[in-house]
């Protein structure tokens, strides 16, 4: 489980015109993506790429393409290209701090997202992926500040509940660990390392029977 990066708000500060956004090319690249068929999008954004290479929506779709394949570097480059085009988008900002984050490139990470939140300090991704960041460098107080601040901005984000369970966890606070994992679990219930996780909570709690549920839960969705 990685860094969020998001599709199509990147709509640039004077947006795209409706003629740009309804190509056929743009219509049928993003109906590829949404049908899982990740490789055709690529070549019909590519594709749109060469005739229009300033459409803002379709080099960050093309990069969102990209993370979903889990190419994060060939992703990273069409965020910055986008980025380019638009310095103060605050989608752009992220997206490009996210796949950053995800590189292990923590401050070029930071500089992106704390730019993005001077831009709009309410964004929940950008506020859900500096939370990460600080997860991944060890930083977990700094990390639970953030994440609870995306959370109240966005409850319904499953993943930004996981991090602060497991920043909690890191921190020793087993009782808010525990609750915020148990939220994960209820907003996305395929997340087999949030089962795991409370597996070893409610062990540290001498709750055993528990603890053996939550533990063959996560063996299960591992396997799938």
């Amino acid at each position: 489980m990685g860094a969020e990066t998001t599709e199509e708000d990147a709509t640039g500060s004077e947006g795209q015109s409706e003629q740009d956004d309804e190509s056929e090319l743009y219509r049928r690249a993003r109906e590829h993506a949404e049908r899982g068929e990740l490789r055709t999008a690529v070549d019909l954004y590519t594709e749109l790429l060469l005739h229009e290479p300033d459409h803002l929506r379709a080099r960050n779709n093309l990069g969102y393409v990209y993370d979903r394949l889990g190419e994060t570097e060939q992703a990273l480059q069409e965020y910055r290209a986008a980025l380019e085009m638009d310095p103060d988008n605050v989608q752009l900002l992220t997206n490009v701090g996210a796949s950053l984050g995800a590189l292990g490139r923590f401050e070029e990470a930071e500089e992106h997202l704390e730019r993005a939140l001077q831009l709009d300090r309410r964004s929940p991704d950008a506020l859900l992926n500096l939370g990460l960041v600080y997860y991944r460098k060890g930083l977990y107080e700094k990390a639970t500040e953030s994440l609870r601040d995306a959370i109240d901005e966005d409850p319904e984000n499953g993943m930004a509940h996981f991090y602060l369970g497991e920043s909690y966890n890191r921190l020793g606070r087993v009782e808010e660990a525990m609750e915020a994992l148990e939220e994960a679990v209820q907003l996305d219930p395929e997340n087999d390392r949030a089962y795991y996780t409370l597996g070893i909570l409610y062990d540290r709690k001498k709750q055993p029977q528990r603890a053996s549920e939550l533990y063959r839960k996560a063996r299960e969705l591992s396997d799938d």
